[in-house]
């Protein structure tokens, strides 16, 4: 469903999910504009009925025979693997992704089609999802007829990742909304650099589990290629309506060319149709392909000289299908477009023609589309590097001049859809890597003159791209200036892959030491935006080595050591290692804090800088005392520079202000809190007045720190008129810029349901929350923890919203929900997600028990306190009292439920010792002591301690009588 849509009670879609929008109007009045974005995907039922083949079209295509859909060879081997994908369907986890990656040609396609044939007859639902915006117009609703969905996506490395994400989110939807199982089965040729970075995304972000399996070769797996090759003869041969007697002349399929179950059969198939014609079988794998190759250009050829003949000459149909596989099947006007481009038609009713000729020869598979591309996948390849000059397979016979110059003519300037320019470029690495002469040739060339093609294309392709083992350091060169600064989910990753090969060039060129501290830094920033944050804490490390070096004869890197060392801090801390993570900040401090005395109008805006991420790395440590100081001497800077250039520094001044506010209100300090957050209000708001684009978000996030310290300090009703401008404001920018500010809008939404959450009124709180769920979910461009982050806190307020809406069973599987993916961003080890998880599971347990669930409540809180003991034993005492609290409130839900009464009293008891100790510091220390003995007499007595129970109530009544007295 859209993002911003909201249910409504009148309209309803049942037994089915939809993919991408849904519309449903009534009661309008007046003119409505409905806009419609179509995913960038297509999601439809799998066909996994093999396709007839008819023997006359066997005969005229054999190569046809090859295809997985077709399943003229039959499925054999992989037992193991099928084993071990049965007991991935049968995992506790309500969504699995599980990723199969292997070089082309190794059985992916037909393992995955066997797999959901197995799992379609035991009534699991099977969907296939494909790369390319859906036909308008395409009914997006698919049934689910049973309680499990499992999904297929092949070219897995081929999607942009956002794109991938948004299928794997609307996957997670499936569960969410129907209560459906979900796999998602992904193939892929590469899990390198881009799996990593989807798998960490889609277990933050969707609570999914993920893993991936490297497909062994099926000749590895007791298979012998001879045995394959025969039994792969026979079957095409009966295909053929061909005869031949004695065994079939197995060529010798020792060596790296024949590992691939693909190329067996297909040197099987080019023996069985050469025997057929009466001429010599190929050995060669190259050999085998030329020939089958020849083949087709033979039945091209065929079908022009036929009485009905086309009117496409053979070379012009020979160039077709090289385009058609290059860019792969296309709705028709991008099709002629294409061939227009190409300089094969010249105008629309020429290119129609061959668009039909063409699927006469080669029928597409989706009839919405036309120029299906030659397959198998291979054998298409080796047709583009057979037919690109430069090979020494000159016998081959099917080389044309035009491949050179083609892909760049219909490529360029002429609209492509992005799906082309996807496939084209992707098609190209691939065949450039068996076919090198296609990469110095086609490739290397289009992009150094093209660059913007390869960007095009996306990420994924940049990052196969940048993995051939010859790549041209000039096709890198010319695409580093082009890749996105800022954060970028499709292109972080490329860079960071583009950055590994140019870094490890240049290093090997120059022996400067600044220079190579210079490489290594930018490095690992590079590696930090793709979340490789191991690898840049490293390059990190060779940066500030070599920039020691260097300032012990030139003063003038210490910025740059600086800058190395703060950025050794952020990697640190993102490794769940903020204590390691101190040091180095600290030392950037002084470095800056020196440069500063030195040169204030050169350093203080950099020392200002770095105060704020000291600020920081003191709050994770629980630091709070030493982090305001370096909060509020930021801000000191901040405000004589905007003093002096109010235009430049107000915005950082902003920023700083709302930096400094969190750290008071973490000292309960809320009057200073919210004296410094109303003046980045007045900031802000004088500032996207002047330049609304480029401030408004900057003051909707201002509004909404202000309404929460609002609440914060019992002001309920003033904290909803900032937070609701707030809300206003990212609904406007999200609907002009929805991949930017969808993650500001379901913040506004969560700070809004909290309040009326908290305020008690939670009907009204329910949509809110609701929406800000949909979002967090749908949402792909945010960084990983914040929308994380987001997501579980807009979990947990709809989980109390249903709740207190008598909504029980939804509101405790949201609270779950909540909680597992706490639990998932708890395994980091961090101070802070350790101590959310505590509170969650400490809500979640008093929320069940309150729910009639009292041996599954006290089960999670028993989970939170573990959790709190994990946190002490790790050397946060401060939480020392959050412990004690937790224990006495087990304690209670026990004598409350009548249950684990024994253990009840080890928990006060425990909850005692530790109030008791001079470390716990608590406003209200002597009131919860002695509630807490008034629950240890209630469980003495109800152990039957009646004269221990009297003597504890004879201590506390006389607590009470000193008080009044005094």
């Amino acid at each position: 469903m859209s993002p911003l849509w909201r249910p409504s009670a009148a309209q309803t879609v049942s037994q089915s999910v939809v993919l991408g929008d849904l519309i449903q109007v009534s009661h309008v009045e007046g003119s409505v504009t409905v806009g419609t974005e179509l995913p960038a995907y297509r999601v439809v039922p799998a066909n996994l009925e093999p396709v007839p083949l008819s023997l006359e079209r066997a005969q005229a295509q054999p190569s046809r025979l090859l295809l997985a859909r077709h399943q003229i060879v039959p499925f054999a081997g992989r037992s193991q693997t099928l084993n071990d994908l049965a007991i991935w369907m049968r995992s506790p986890e309500p969504v699995a992704i599980r990723l199969i990656h292997a070089a082309g040609g190794q059985g992916k396609s037909r393992l995955a089609s066997e797999f959901a044939t197995q799992y379609a007859s035991a009534g699991w639902t099977v969907w296939q999802a494909t790369l390319g915006p859906a036909p308008r117009p395409q009914a997006r609703a698919l049934n689910l007829p049973g309680g499990a969905v499992l999904a297929i996506v092949d070219y897995a490395d081929r999607w942009p990742f956002s794109t991938l994400l948004a299928l794997l989110a609307a996957m997670q939807q499936c569960h969410a909304e129907a209560g459906v199982v979900v796999r998602a089965l992904l193939l892929a040729r590469s899990a390198k650099h881009w799996w990593p970075a989807v798998a960490d995304r889609a277990e933050a972000d969707l609570q999914a589990a993920t893993d991936a399996f490297a497909l062994p070769s099926l000749v590895g797996e007791n298979r012998n290629p001879d045995a394959l090759f025969i039994a792969a003869a026979d079957r095409f041969a009966g295909a053929l309506g061909s005869q031949h007697v004695g065994g079939w002349p197995v060529p010798d399929l020792d060596g790296p060319a024949f590992t691939r179950l693909l190329a067996i059969h297909m040197s099987a198939l080019a023996t069985v149709e050469a025997l057929r014609h009466g001429d010599s079988p190929p050995t060669s794998s190259y050999a085998v392909s030329a020939y089958l190759l020849r083949r087709e250009q033979r039945y091209w050829h065929e079908m022009w000289t036929r009485e009905t003949s086309l009117s496409t000459l053979p070379q012009t149909m020979h160039r077709a299908v090289f385009m058609a596989t290059l860019i792969g099947a296309l709705p028709r006007l991008d099709a002629r477009r294409a061939l227009v481009g190409a300089a094969l038609a010249t105008d629309v009713t020429a290119a129609d023609k061959i668009i039909d000729d063409h699927s006469v020869c080669h029928p597409p598979t989706d009839p919405e589309m036309v120029m299906e591309a030659l397959h198998p996948d291979r054998l298409g390849e080796d047709f583009i590097a057979l037919s690109v000059p430069g090979h020494s397979h000159h016998d081959a016979g099917i080389t044309d001049d035009w491949t050179q110059t083609a892909p760049a003519a219909f490529l360029v300037g002429h609209g492509k859809a992005p799906v082309s320019t996807v496939n084209a470029i992707s098609v190209l690495v691939e065949t450039a890597r068996r076919w090198p002469h296609v990469a110095t040739r086609v490739l290397y060339p289009l992009v150094r003159a093209h660059p913007h093609l390869a960007l095009a294309a996306g990420g994924a392709a940049v990052v196969r791209l940048t993995g051939l083992p010859s790549i041209d350091i000039r096709v890198l060169e010319a695409l580093e200036p082009l890749l996105p600064d800022g954060p970028h989910l499709d292109f972080d990753v490329a860079a960071a892959a583009v950055s590994d090969r140019l870094t490890h060039h240049r290093l090997a060129r120059t022996s400067d030491p600044a220079e190579r501290a210079h490489l290594h830094n930018i490095h690992s920033l590079h590696l930090a935006k793709a979340a490789r944050h191991q690898e840049a804490l490293q390059e990190t490390e060779e940066a500030i080595n070599l920039y020691r070096e260097v300032t012990e004869k030139d003063v003038a890197a210490l910025p740059q050591l600086a800058e190395a060392l703060n950025t050794r801090g952020v990697l640190l801390s993102a490794l769940s290692q903020p204590q390691e993570a101190l040091a180095p900040t600290e030392e950037a401090a002084g470095i800056m804090r020196l440069l500063a005395q030195a040169d204030p109008a050169a350093w203080e805006p950099m020392l200002a800088a770095t105060l704020t991420n000291l600020a920081v790395r003191m709050s994770e440590l629980d630091r709070w005392p030493e982090a305001l100081p370096a909060d509020i001497e930021a801000l000191e800077i901040y405000r004589r520079l905007a003093k002096s250039d109010p235009h430049r520094w107000e915005p950082q001044l902003a920023m700083s202000l709302t930096n400094t506010a969190v750290r008071w209100a973490a000292f309960n300090q809320l009057g200073e809190a919210l004296a410094v957050a109303r003046e980045s209000v007045a900031i802000r708001r004088r500032l996207a007045t002047a330049e609304p684009d480029a401030h408004l978000a900057g003051l909707a996030r201002s509004l909404i720190n202000l309404g929460a310290w609002l609440f914060e300090s019992k002001q309920a009703t003033e904290a909803l008129s900032p937070i609701r401008e707030a809300e206003g404001i990212f609904r406007q920018l999200a609907t002009t810029h929805p991949a930017v500010h969808l993650a500001d809008l379901a913040t506004s939404l969560t700070a809004l349901g909290n309040v009326m959450v908290q305020s008690k009124r939670a009907a009204e709180a329910l949509p809110i929350l609701e929406e800000a769920v949909v979002l967090c979910r749908s949402d792909h461009e945010a960084d990983a923890e914040v929308s994380s982050a987001m997501l579980i806190l807009a979990l947990s307020l709809l989980g109390a919203a249903l709740l207190e809406a008598g909504k029980p069973e939804r509101g405790l599987v949201t609270l779950e929900q909540a909680c597992e993916a706490r639990r998932i961003r708890a395994a980091s080890g961090s101070a802070t997600s350790l101590s959310e998880l505590a509170s969650s599971l400490a809500n979640l347990g008093l929320r069940r028990v309150q729910s009639g669930q009292q041996d599954q409540g006290l089960d999670a809180v028993e989970e939170a306190i573990e959790v709190r003991r994990r946190l002490i034993q790790l050397g946060y005492d401060g939480h020392l009292r959050e412990l004690a609290l937790l224990l006495w409130a087990y304690a209670e839900l026990c004598v409350g439920s009548q249950l684990r009464i024994p253990q009840a009293q080890e928990a006060v008891v425990e909850a005692i010792s530790i109030y008791l100790s001079p470390a716990v510091v608590d406003p209200a220390y002597q009131h919860r002591l002695i509630e807490m003995y008034r629950t240890k007499a209630t469980i003495l007595q109800e152990l039957g301690q009646t004269s221990a129970a009297n003597a504890l109530w004879l201590i506390i009544d006389g607590f009470f009588m000193d008080e009044e007295e005094g």
